[in-house]
């Protein structure tokens, strides 16, 4: 999956007791190169992205989570 992504071979994570909030593209965001205007480098597979959303849901719930601006 991380192939797929453009992501290298180093451990990866998604913290998910914080959020991003920021005005797309946001300052990490680099355009893919030769297609202007895309920033998006590839979907992430619908069962990781229900587990996310049921987690995000969870600690939203709980109240175990956090916004954070990124702008």
């Amino acid at each position: 999956m991380k192939r797929r992504l453009g992501l290298d071979e180093q451990r990866s994570w998604i913290v998910a007791t914080e959020l991003n909030r920021f005005l797309w593209p946001g300052p990490d965001l680099r355009p893919i190169l030769g297609k202007p205007g895309v920033f998006a480098y590839g979907g992430v597979p619908k069962l990781l992205m229900q587990q996310l959303k049921e987690r995000i849901s969870e600690l939203h719930r709980d109240r175990r989570f956090r916004t954070v601006r990124r702008d």
